[in-house]
């Protein structure tokens, strides 16, 4: 973080993945980098936020500490501030191990 291939470096979501998701109708989507597509690139950017949002996925971007988490499956709290007329909140994002 802080350096500019923490921006421009990191995997991305393609367009296909995006639509495979959507497809599998999975209900949260959650990454450490701080966009799932290019920012870089408007246009992929536009297209994979919209094929996920229009397909019900909700997108946590900016996951920190993702290597504190010791078991393969977590229930992941997302605590979104409360926006009105926004399109997205910083949230929360806490993972509960069981």
């Amino acid at each position: 973080m802080g350096q500019e291939k923490y921006r421009n470096e990191l995997p991305r979501v393609s367009v296909e993945l995006a639509r495979w998701c959507a497809e599998r109708e999975l209900a949260i989507l959650g990454v450490e980098p701080p966009s799932v597509a290019d920012v870089n690139n408007i246009e992929e950017l536009s297209a994979v936020h919209s094929i996920l949002m229009q397909g019900g996925v909700v997108i946590v971007e900016g996951l920190t500490n993702l290597q504190a988490i010791a078991k393969e499956k977590v229930m992941l709290m997302a605590l979104p501030l409360k926006i009105t007329g926004g399109d997205g909140a910083p949230v929360r994002a806490v993972a509960i191990e069981q």
